[in-house]
């Protein structure tokens, strides 16, 4: 008997069912290094109030009531998002209470390390900018930026790509209309915007991300875009890191092998492509091409290969499913190249 695969036509926020199983990226532990080296190099201008900060002050005080009033606008609307997403997280999504856990946690973190810094530099207690907006606040680093960052980015790898670009969007306007509404300075936004990252990099190392894997009903939908009707759909014993790899079995009896690159992955990042492109130097996942365009590569190159004799996998489709992902299927061979005859 087929099993049919059921869509869903709604809108679609998290990228993992709430049950799906966590990985610790290395990429995570770079990015909290690098933000940490960026802002220790960022604590040596604050703590000199730059000139640069004085200028972008006084421009600032020159601009139109109207564009402070609409970047004071996307700043507050942009720390209400944050804490909405929060609450949302909390009390609307069902069985979330890890993902609350790890952005409640980044938050925290992000508060400590920031009155860590504010007393270190300034020696007072962090200024907090949300009521009254007239009065520059000169705390390094900016509170609610980074407590807005961290929120973003512990919920990030748990959100669809659509949803991640829409939560960045509305965080960096409101990191640019903190600064361009006088609420901040430069030096205080950008500190707080690495203090969030580093922060949400730390949480989500030490406790895993759900990494956006689409579940087996999704890919089944996704065969179903390309004319594959498949049953038996599970995930393969060995993974390799810069795909999903699926096995099953066809209408007609025939083994498949179904390869994924999900457009909510993890692994589908550029900045994790770059880090395994320089520590691996392989072509496994290249920087500047995009899901469709691998699979693509790898298909002509197993078309080359038949055409040429060699004991490779039938190629059975390859294209994007309606939910963007990019997928390719092959018959799945139950022998190595080990096994085959040296002629």
């Amino acid at each position: 008997m087929t099993h049919r695969f059921s869509r869903s036509h709604g809108i679609q926020i998290f990228s993992a069912p709430s049950d799906a199983p966590r990985v610790r990226w290395s990429t995570d532990l770079i990015s909290a290094g690098f933000t940490a080296a960026l802002l220790g190099f960022l604590i040596l201008v604050a703590g000199e109030k730059s000139s640069f900060d004085t200028n972008v002050l006084q421009f600032v005080g020159d601009l139109p009531g109207w564009v402070l009033w609409l970047a004071q606008a996307a700043y507050i609307v942009g720390v209400c998002y944050g804490f909405g997403l929060l609450i949302g997280v909390a009390f609307v999504a069902r069985g979330r209470l890890k993902l609350f856990r790890d952005m409640v946690l980044a938050a925290l973190l992000s508060i400590t390390v920031t009155v860590l810094l504010t007393q270190l530099i300034d020696n007072r207690w962090p200024e907090l900018a949300f009521f009254d907006l007239n009065t520059t606040r000169e705390t390094f680093p900016a509170f609610f930026v980074s407590t807005l960052v961290a929120i973003q980015a512990a919920a990030s790898a748990h959100l669809t790509a659509p949803m991640r670009k829409i939560g960045r969007t509305i965080v960096l306007a409101a990191v640019a209309g903190s600064v361009a509404g006088g609420v901040t300075t430069v030096s205080d936004a950008l500190g707080g915007v690495l203090v969030g990252l580093f922060a949400a990099a730390i949480i989500s190392y030490a406790l895993g991300t759900t990494a956006g894997l689409p579940s087996t009903n999704r890919i089944g939908a996704g065969l179903a875009d390309l004319g594959v009707d498949a049953t038996d759909l599970h995930y393969a014993g060995d993974q390799p890191m810069t795909s999903l790899l699926l096995e099953g079995t066809g209408a007609d009896g025939t083994p498949l092998i179904v390869g994924v690159l999900g457009r909510d992955s993890w692994n589908s990042r550029r900045w994790f492509r770059l880090w395994r492109a320089a520590w691996y130097r392989d072509q496994g996942a290249q920087y500047g091409s995009d899901r469709r365009q691998q699979y693509e590569h790898d298909a002509l190159a197993m078309v080359l290969a038949t055409q040429r004799g060699v004991s490779v996998p039938a190629l059975i489709a390859v294209g994007d499913s309606t939910l963007d992902d990019a997928i390719l299927v092959a018959e799945r061979l139950d022998h190595t190249l080990a096994d085959v005859a040296v002629e």
